[in-house]
């Protein structure tokens, strides 16, 4: 008796990390990601990543092209892929769609104690970009 293969969807999510890159890929399917962008975005080693987009390819998740030494990776255009996202987008979305809002507000943090320092009076502001404030000695409420 011949030991059954099993489905092509099996190994699709078969990790934590397998289904933050898929959600990262397919909540984003107007971006090509780069396998390292992958592995940075999630802590993950380039080879976890790479064996996890393999298996997402494999079943119609992704697709991927090369450009030089880059492997990149977008949303596949499959039947699959509506039902996945919106799966991966209740299951895993919110915390990833936070992180994104919060990308620009953490760098300006980073950034705020170097230009502060620096001594050229520019501070963060809400949006997260940097005003000048002119002359010394001045309150925050002037």
């Amino acid at each position: 008796m011949q030991k059954a293969s099993p489905p092509p969807l099996l190994p699709l999510l078969r990790s934590r990390l397998q289904a933050e890159v898929l959600t990262l890929v397919l909540l984003n399917p107007q971006l090509e990601w780069s396998l390292t962008e992958l592995a940075s975005r999630t802590g993950a080693s380039i080879l976890s990543v790479q064996r996890g987009i393999t298996r997402a390819e494999q079943t119609g998740a992704v697709s991927s092209r090369r450009l030089g030494n880059l492997r990149l990776v977008n949303a596949a255009d499959s039947p699959l892929t509506t039902s996945l996202t919106e799966f991966l987008l209740r299951s895993f979305g919110p915390s990833q769609m936070l992180a994104e809002e919060l990308v620009p507000v953490t760098l300006s943090a980073q950034r705020a104690p170097d230009e502060l320092s620096a001594g050229n009076g520019a501070f963060p502001t809400r949006r997260g970009f940097f005003q000048r404030v002119s002359g010394a000695g001045r309150g925050c409420g002037s």
